[in-house]
């Protein structure tokens, strides 16, 4: 189940209140995650646990973690191949677009790190107009209900339930890529402007969640 869709029916226990409070929170988070793994210059988590836990207690760690990051990816793919069968390619199964997925997410896995945020940043770099027009024209859109948007408003200071919370804050969670990432990090880093991503994702957050409806249950 997708974050919108979480997001969307938890619309009247305070999802409202969590799109506002996950960025924030999710701030906090990345300021000090980022802040930690900066100052292990050149390494990334596994090296880290290696060095710093003992071993009965670093392997399970990085099995947890692991799952954890497997299962969220999983998930990723997943819904992406359930978007690109309904909108894109229907007469498509499926299970071939997964498989196409998961065979590209593994060929990336075998990259470089270095090689990996490049393409990153490429990626980014053309997609950022893309997002921005997506943006724009859902508001201009004269199918776009603002009434519906300001009767949302009786819900605002309803206090998010701990799934709404969750899913607004994992909405901005890429900065945990930096665990594995940090490898290609070996000189005196310094992050600019992390501010942006909680207002990036609080803007994209917002619009997914008013501007594109849910039509299926």
């Amino acid at each position: 189940m997708s974050c919108r869709r979480i997001a969307y029916r938890e619309r009247y226990d305070g999802a409202i209140l969590s799109l506002a409070l996950g960025p924030i929170i999710g701030d906090i988070l990345m300021y000090i995650f980022t802040s930690s793994m900066l100052t292990f210059r050149g390494q990334g988590l596994p090296e880290i646990l290696r060095h710093a836990l003992p071993r009965a207690i670093a392997i399970p760690a990085l099995l947890l973690l692991g799952s954890a990051s497997f299962i969220s990816g999983a998930l990723v793919l997943i819904n992406y191949a359930f978007i690109v069968s309904r909108y894109l390619s229907p007469e498509t199964p499926v299970y071939v677009l997964l498989i196409l997925f998961v065979a590209v997410a593994s060929f990336g896995a075998l990259q470089a790190s270095k090689t990996v945020l490049y393409s990153t940043e490429l990626i980014l770099i053309l997609n950022v107009p893309l997002l921005l027009f997506s943006i724009v024209k859902a508001y201009t859109n004269p199918n776009m209900n603002f009434d519906e948007v300001r009767a949302m408003i009786d819900y605002t200071w309803i206090f998010p339930s701990w799934k709404s919370l969750a899913v607004s804050t994992y909405a901005v969670t890429g900065y945990i890529s930096l665990s594995i990432f940090n490898r290609a990090f070996s000189g005196v880093q310094i992050l600019k402007h992390r501010w942006t991503i909680p207002c990036i994702g609080f803007s994209i957050l917002f619009t997914a969640f008013f501007a594109f409806p849910i039509y299926s249950p």
